[in-house]
């Protein structure tokens, strides 16, 4: 599914089980740990090299630098993370790091996690069943918020646009574990926020049924930590490959003919805007760097 809009602030929440996208502001950037500190550690035996040679990994305060730089302007677990394309990556802000200090607060041993690998079954995915725009609501009664009042219907594979005050609820028509994808264009400095939920509002938002809104809408009072959790703030950088989509198509045109001769079947990129482009004209999915690490780290956690 694509989405294009041509205003400054955009909201997009997706639901696990039912898609949404709602209009919203920023929210403050917070840090939820401390970027300036480090825990040294030393792995217990070095890692050997195909060539026999072997060498001892850790952190410490002489070679290591730590600072608050890049994108990511906040991540949790629980709050979901607040993204800004403008920004450069971390590695290329040297000049916001310093020397760090030790963090003496954990306690605890760090352990690899156990289990299989993690795969993203692209066999597997969910396709929309249904996706609309809304604005306004009717049949507002005392302690019922209403419902939806629906303006525009898409079909699956249409290019949406979303307005200023519009909301776009995207319906997969079931709850599950997965990772909402959508593709997007917007000019520089727009912010898009996604909402994740399990369900929908409905029976004319009544309060009595534990609705959190007009039906129709996203419903995620029932998420375990209730209010600004589970989003995704992202700041556009407005990219010329999203304005201009020939230079990335002229750009990459010799791509897909080398990445078949190899046999590749997955590609890995430092940029999310080259991720984006690199998939639409390669014929395999490119995620990043921080993604490729998640999926072989830890196990994926549910609601």
């Amino acid at each position: 599914m694509k989405s294009t809009n041509m205003m400054k602030r955009l909201s997009v929440a997706a639901v696990l089980a039912l898609s949404a996208m709602s209009l919203s502001a920023a929210r403050t950037p917070r840090v939820n740990y401390d970027e300036t500190k480090v825990f040294p550690y030393e792995l217990e035996d070095p890692l050997t090299f195909a060539d026999g040679t072997k060498k001892l990994y850790g952190t410490d305060l002489e070679n290591w630098k730590a600072g608050i730089a890049g994108p990511v302007k906040h991540a949790a677990i629980f709050d979901g993370e607040e993204y800004d394309a403008r920004e450069k990556m971390g590695f290329e802000c040297a000049d916001k790091l310093s020397t760090p200090e030790v963090n003496a607060e954990f306690a605890g041993e760090i352990l690899p996690s156990q289990g299989a690998e993690i795969y993203l079954r692209r066999d597997l995915a969910l396709a929309p069943v249904k996706a609309y725009t809304w604005k306004d609501v009717e049949n507002v009664k005392e302690n019922e918020y209403g419902k939806v009042v629906i303006d525009r219907k898409y079909e699956s594979g249409k290019t949406i646009t979303l307005n200023p005050g519009e909301t776009l609820v995207v319906d997969f028509g079931q709850n599950c574990a997965a990772i909402p994808e959508f593709t997007f264009k917007a000019k520089k400095g727009t912010i898009l926020t996604c909402l994740p939920a399990e369900m929908l509002n409905d029976g004319n938002g009544a309060r009595s049924r534990g609705m959190d809104g007009p039906e129709g809408s996203v419903h995620r009072e029932n998420l375990r930590a209730h209010g600004d959790c589970f989003r995704v703030d992202y700041t556009f950088a407005g990219d010329k490959g999203f304005t201009e989509p020939e230079l990335n198509e002229w750009a990459l045109r010799k791509l897909k003919p080398q990445i078949e001769k190899a046999g590749a079947t997955m590609g890995v990129s430092n940029s999310r805007t080259c991720e984006i482009g690199l998939s639409t004209h390669s014929g395999i999915d490119y995620c990043g760097i921080a993604h490729l690490v998640n999926m072989t780290s830890k196990s994926k956690q549910s609601n």
